[in-house]
């Protein structure tokens, strides 16, 4: 009996040896070849479409490469997602072949690949099938170099590889670990040259992580890979195949392939991605800084774990800042680097340990890029949950701890969080109303130095406080100990004890940074005690807008690595992913309100896994919101659905009148318990100098109101003292022309006056009008290489009777645009001053023949410019607008100090001045 259990146990142990054999056929020699490239394209998931994309990709490449360079690919497609290309769904190994020259690169309808095997159904998931495919592709095709590209999902050392429809597994789907790579690797490694493999490649998300790379050290020579979130579309091929071709060293082909990846991931307006390529040969170097640092650190934990514990946080978290909130599935990848310049700026007596680090990291990265908007991006992360309860339980068995110690570190961090940070901080008040500096107090420099005075009303776009509005901001006192961090949030409801839906979260800075403020990126420090926090409420709201459907977004600004990325979180269903609901986070920039990532997040195996998407046209988005019901309980909700057309775009929308506002405020300590508070309701009522216009603005066709010659008039301190500020000439000439109704730019140029140049000087620009929602004026220059655009100014902008109301977002600050060819400057006349004398002007033309404003000069009008040239040769301009409706003019001047001055004048002529919308108050 025994003996037929052990036949039996053998039949099955030949078999699985028999099926883990691909049977390739006969080696073929090349002695011409240098690189074998294997690709294990995992695409049996929501990747499929895009596997296809990157297979085909490699067909046009390869036709570049001269006979030198062979590409097998190991690819398993999946279910439902894709039908292209005969809608197969198993696995099979294909010889990259060179597409047909008659197949476009829009339109290829077949593969043009040999296929070596069709393998049906495959666990990619499996490590086995890794290890075979590594051995019967180096066997079929014998090179002087090789080259391991992984292919799929990824989530740093947490696992990559993600086989939703795996064979021979309990829960039907299965996933790489990064200790079976080792394995696979490890029986493989006979094979490589010297035993190594010249190059891996992770054409995935968050693999440029130190984990991966202690694991990689020992089997590879070189390494790229990107800490960010890659695109599903990965890596541009045809770029990186031509580089394989080009009789470099290995080191330069990494190098080299830095910018073809980035170059590609700009191309797809993807701003948020990276890739590094590493020099494994000094990863022993780094690896023993590391482990430095980290027993330092154990050594200081019990000193410094408030410290260390803001560094985690605030450091770029390439998930998100809200990744912690995941438990113990969070993937707490933060940018190692910018963790490093945190706690180097905390004095902890570090210095020498961190210096090492940085100098082995410096040797270890050959070459790193990042997209335009994670700018403290330096392409190397590291694992960093910020409590115990975010640290994953397998951690402890990676290459990368057993050999630093860096989980040892952590747990000192997380001792000491639980025993002296469980306290919870308090919201001791929150306040809305007009900020007014307290008694005795010349120069505010923190909320501390200001009073509220309350108010049962805001209103919107209020915070210049130009015209005597009242500025809305919002006052939070916040009592306690080892605070982490502070938000501020805002919730509307239609009705005053109603359920309130919250718009917007923003991050409260301390008033210590580490670095100084907030823009450098400084790390917020909360005093113990009592923290008084200000932050100026605009009143205004995001939006998703198609031109057919608006739905609200609830967007928090809650990343201090990041201050110019806004998020936001739905569900997303697509008839291309099957129709599943996934859970996405979408990120856009705050100054072109473009979408920059679009990240799902699926379970596998128990497991969130980061799954890049490309919304389609079929898509639908439901945005996630929060709702506090009458009775203060929170509950999430889902917005309406809206489409993913080519319309959809991101927009700014006013707060109307008579909608009801709570400000809320959330608190929590290192330790992680924490609050939430709100105030009590406040009425939103009309701001005249905007809701108006912004009224009146729904229904015109605000591009074809643009173009044209506008003389820029600006708040001017009046020289009477008796009116505070007048809306007054600044001299400059702002032109639109050309506009492109293709990507819906004007030219733009600012003409600036100059004194001994009466055409002045000026300053080529492009401009962009959003009209959808609060509309908004953006001035931009081109980027190198026309990647895009860098943002030179931004304003709300509301049209009415020939002028424009610009409004700055930041302040509230107001600029308006008056048109040139409307403006009648017709100077004639005596006007009622504010000198001994009234001011008399006599022109014939251009020229002025008499006045009573400096005596006898020169005078020359130039558009609103009054160009002077006194006897004794000195120069001087006066700048002029004139209301035809008011009959009011004003003139403005630069005092000695260069501070803009104005005087408001009016026409004697006028016996009662009409009742008209002022352009100049």
């Amino acid at each position: 009996m025994l003996k037929k259990f052990m036949l039996a146990i053998l039949f099955a142990l030949a078999l699985i040896t028999q099926a883990l054999a691909f049977n390739l056929g006969e080696p073929v020699i090349n002695n011409n070849r240098d690189w074998t490239i294997l690709i294990y394209m995992d695409g049996d998931n929501n990747l499929e479409q895009w596997a296809l994309t990157d297979l085909k990709e490699l067909e046009d490449g390869i036709a570049q490469t001269n006979n030198k360079v062979d590409v097998l690919v190991l690819l398993d497609r999946a279910k439902g997602y894709s039908n292209k290309f005969g809608d197969w769904t198993g696995a099979k190994i294909f010889h990259v072949k060179p597409s047909p020259a008659s197949q476009s690169s829009s339109n290829k309808d077949a593969i043009s690949s040999e296929i070596l095997a069709d393998l049906g159904e495959l666990n990619m998931g499996d490590p086995k099938i890794l290890e075979t495919f590594i051995n019967d592709g180096i066997k079929k095709f014998p090179a002087k170099r090789y080259a391991l590209v992984m292919w799929d999902h990824g989530a740093g050392w947490v696992n990559m590889a993600n086989d939703n429809d795996a064979p021979g597994t309990a829960k039907g789907s299965d996933e790489i670990l990064l200790n079976e790579l080792k394995i696979a690797l490890q029986n493989t490694r006979h094979l490589f040259n010297n035993n190594k493999l010249d190059l891996i490649a992770f054409d995935m998300c968050l693999m440029g992580q130190a984990d991966v790379i202690a694991t990689c050290a020992e089997f590879a020579r070189y390494m790229t890979a990107g800490a960010t979130t890659l695109p599903a579309v990965g890596m541009d091929y045809l770029a990186a195949l031509k580089i394989f071709a080009q009789d470099l060293e290995t080191q330069e082909i990494a190098k080299r392939l830095v910018p073809a990846a980035n170059n590609g991931f700009l191309n797809i307006n993807w701003t948020t991605a990276s890739l590094t390529a590493f020099d494994l040969s000094k990863s022993q170097k780094f690896i023993d800084a590391c482990k430095n640092l980290f027993n330092k650190i154990a050594l200081i934990a019990d000193n410094s774990w408030g410290d260390l514990t803001r560094a985690i946080f605030y450091s770029l978290n390439y998930i998100s800042a809200s990744d912690y909130r995941n438990k113990g599935y969070a993937l707490s990848s933060i940018d190692f680097q910018d963790f490093l310049r945190r706690i180097k700026n905390f004095n902890l007596n570090l210095n020498n340990e961190i210096k090492d680090l940085e100098q082995a990291i410096s040797e270890l990265i050959l070459n790193t890029q990042a997209g335009p908007d994670l700018p403290l991006c330096k392409g190397l992360s590291i694992y960093a949950p910020l409590r115990s309860e975010n640290m994953r339980a397998d951690y402890a068995d990676n290459d990368f701890n057993k050999l630093t110690g860096w989980s040892n570190a952590l747990n000192k961090i997380y001792a000491m969080q639980n025993l002296h940070a469980k306290a919870a901080p308090k919201i001791k008040s929150i306040k809305i109303g007009s900020p007014v500096l307290k008694l005795g107090v010349s120069k505010a420099k923190s909320g501390a130095d200001y009073d509220i005075i309350e108010r049962d009303t805001f209103m919107p776009l209020s915070g210049s406080g130009f015209s005597g509005s009242d500025r809305s901001y919002i006052k939070v006192d916040i009592d306690g100990v080892n605070i982490l961090y502070a938000y501020g949030g805002f919730a509307f409801s239609d009705k005053a004890d109603g359920d309130y839906i919250i718009y917007f979260q923003q991050l409260l800075p301390a008033e210590n940074m580490s670095e100084g403020d907030a823009s450098q990126n400084g790390t917020p420090i909360f005093k113990d005690g009592r923290s008084e926090l200000m932050y100026q409420f605009a009143g205004t709201y995001y939006e998703f807008s198609n031109k057919m459907q608006r739905t609200p977004l609830m967007v928090k600004a809650v990343d201090i690595a990041n201050p110019n990325v806004l998020t936001t979180e739905g569900v997303y269903t697509d008839p291309a992913l099957n129709n599943q609901e996934i859970k996405v986070i979408l990120k856009f920039d705050a100054e072109f309100f473009n979408l920059i990532s679009f990240m799902g997040y699926i379970e596998v195996g128990g497991k969130t896994i980061p799954v890049p998407l490309v919304p389609s046209g079929k898509g639908t988005f439901r945005a996630k919101l929060l709702r506090i019901d009458s009775k203060g309980k929170i509950s999430e909700v889902l917005g309406q659905p809206i489409n993913f057309n080519d319309d959809l775009a991101v927009t700014i929308n006013l707060l109307q009148p008579n909608l009801y506002m709570r400000a809320l405020a959330w608190a929590e300590s290192l330790g992680g318990t924490g609050g939430i508070s709100a105030s009590k309701p406040v009425k939103a009522a009309a701001n005249p100098a905007v809701t108006p216009l912004f009224n009146a603005n729904k229904n015109l066709n605000l591009n074809n109101l643009l173009a044209g010659r506008w003389a820029v008039a600006v708040p001017a301190a009046d020289v009477t003292g008796s009116s505070g500020y007048i809306m007054a000439p600044a001299g400059i000439i702002l032109e639109f022309k050309n506009y492109n109704k293709l990507n819906g730019l004007y030219d733009a140029l600012i003409n600036k006056p100059d004194l001994n140049n009466k055409n002045g000087e000026s300053l080529i620009l492009k401009a962009n009008l959003q009209a959808q929602g609060l509309p908004v004026l953006r001035l931009v220059t081109p980027k190198a290489n026309n990647k895009g655009f860098n943002l030179e100014d931004i304003n709300y902008a509301l049209f009415y009777n020939n002028f424009w109301r610009l409004i700055n977002p930041n302040n509230g600050g107001i600029t308006h645009l008056i048109k040139l060819n409307n403006l009648n400057l017709n100077l004639n006349g005596e006007w009622l001053g504010v000198y001994d004398k009234n001011i008399k002007f006599k022109f014939e033309g251009k020229n002025l023949i008499s006045s009573l404003i400096q005596g006898e000069a020169e005078y020359e009008l130039v558009d609103n410019r009054i160009f002077i040239k006194l006897k004794d040769g000195r120069r001087d301009i006066i700048f002029a607008l004139y209301d035809e409706a008011d009959k009011i003019l004003v003139l403005s001047f630069s005092d000695a100090q260069g501070n803009l001055k104005a005087v408001k004048l009016q026409n004697a002529s006028l016996k009662k001045r009409p009742k008209a919308l002022e352009i100049f108050n």
